[in-house]
């Protein structure tokens, strides 16, 4: 039996071979699951749909990428309401306003290089 005809042999049932399945480490499509936005989600069950939430999450992500975990402690105690609830559309907003500092910052260093 040649290499081919073994490997062929080796596939499961995703159509993946052993190498493939251990390469991958699954043959579920898509990002793995994230256990602490899985946490987070399960936390905010009764007060967001499942959209705000996504909304939630990307603008939470962003402004710990862009700005740090300071600036993401500031951002939440700025979303606050004093109920208690949040304002996903300001964390959004603040989201963005970090995005294009970055991307300022960026410009900056690529013209004083040019200079």
């Amino acid at each position: 039996m040649t290499h081919d005809e073994k490997r062929q042999e080796r596939k499961n049932v995703s159509g993946m071979t052993e190498e493939q399945t251990q390469i991958c480490g699954s043959s579920k499509p898509g990002p793995k699951p994230d256990r602490y936005r899985a946490m987070m989600r399960k936390m905010m069950a009764d007060n967001m749909s499942d959209r705000t939430f996504d909304t939630f999450w990307t603008a939470f992500c962003t402004i710990k990428e862009f700005d740090g975990d300071d600036a993401l402690q500031a951002a939440l105690k700025a979303i606050t309401r004093p109920n208690g609830s949040l304002n996903v559309s300001k964390l959004r907003r603040l989201a963005d306003s970090a995005i294009m500092r970055a991307v300022m910052a960026e410009r900056t260093r690529e013209a004083e290089r040019h200079d």
